[in-house]
């Protein structure tokens, strides 16, 4: 094989690398846009059921107010009120609940749909897809979430940061960062596993 051959060679080569690193991330890309969407839809639930959360906890306060004069009929009929408007309220934070941890469960869903595309990218074109993963980590790290999925939300993003980790020295040492993923791989898996188990028992 002369040179002139050998170069075409490689050239065609580093085409079709090129080639599949930009249709993958352009695949990649439709499917963050989907699954963002979502999000907005059930951020969107959110704020109107925290406003619902807010009427029905300003009734459950009005309803409870002193009386100055009333027979013991009126005050049956206001704590029967204070208990109706209770319930409510506690039948909102349990949906507020559920939708923190949908909201949980789509951000790890595209958290590992970025991971699984860096697992099958070349190293030379993985810097765009860790940059996707960070964001996805510091999306999470802006999540608020109830006192309940707060420590299932801490060990998702340990998880996460680990996971980083292994890509970013990867991406600095080949050889180096095959070793550090093989030691870590353990301890991502153990903190989605916690994460999951967390999570299972806010209902």
């Amino acid at each position: 094989m002369n040179i002139k051959a050998l170069v075409a060679f490689v050239v065609l080569i580093a085409m079709g690398i090129f080639s599949y690193s930009y249709y993958s991330s352009k695949k990649h890309a439709e499917q963050l846009a989907i699954m963002k969407a979502e999000t907005a839809k059930t951020q969107a639930e959110v704020a109107r059921m925290r406003a619902e959360q807010k009427e029905a906890e300003q009734q459950r306060i009005a309803s409870r107010a002193p009386l100055n004069q009333g027979t013991q009929t009126a005050s049956a009929t206001a704590t029967s009120a204070s208990m109706v408007a209770s319930k409510e309220v506690e039948v909102k934070l349990v949906n507020y609940e559920e939708v923190d941890k949908a909201k949980l469960q789509d951000i790890k869903a595209r958290w590992e749909s970025t991971r699984a595309l860096a697992n099958s990218t070349s190293r030379i074109a993985l810097a765009p897809i860790v940059r996707d993963l960070q964001a996805e980590r510091q999306e999470l790290e802006k999540l608020n979430v109830t006192k309940c999925l707060t420590p299932a939300k801490d060990k998702l993003l340990t998880a996460m940061k680990i996971n980083e980790e292994s890509f970013l020295a990867f991406m600095n040492d080949a050889d180096l960062g095959k070793l550090v993923a093989q030691v870590k791989v353990e301890d991502v898996q153990k903190n989605i596993d916690d994460y999951t188990r967390i999570s299972s028992m806010c209902n």
